[in-house]
């Protein structure tokens, strides 16, 4: 599995802070961290030569990549539209992930 850090603008940081559940007061980079977390354990959806969208759980997460790195570019919680029969979490490669990006695990989630 590729390790990859994904640029988080401060749009989308700020968005992730007010639609996910727990993460009102998270820092930028714990916040970058477990997206990047999320982009590699997500179903991709449409994988186009420039733009990505992935499924994890009932968060979509579009990417970019350019000459500028890879960023996360939008972010959508679908809530009540729970995605979750299409996307699996695979738990050791999410405990994996958690202790090489060094997520604590009281805020893994």
């Amino acid at each position: 599995m590729e390790f990859v850090l994904y640029d988080l603008p401060n749009y989308v940081y700020n968005r992730y802070r007010k639609i996910t559940k727990g993460n009102e007061n998270i820092c930028y980079e714990l916040a970058q961290k477990k997206l990047s977390r999320n982009i590699m354990l997500a179903k991709c959806l449409i994988n186009g030569e420039y733009e990505q969208l992935h499924l994890y759980g009932s968060l979509l997460i579009k990417t970019k990549v350019d000459s500028n790195g890879k960023r996360i570019v939008g972010l959508w919680n679908k809530g009540k539209e729970d995605y979750r029969n299409e996307w699996e979490l695979h738990n050791k490669k999410f405990n994996k992930l958690n202790k090489k990006l060094g997520i604590p695990m009281e805020v893994s989630g």
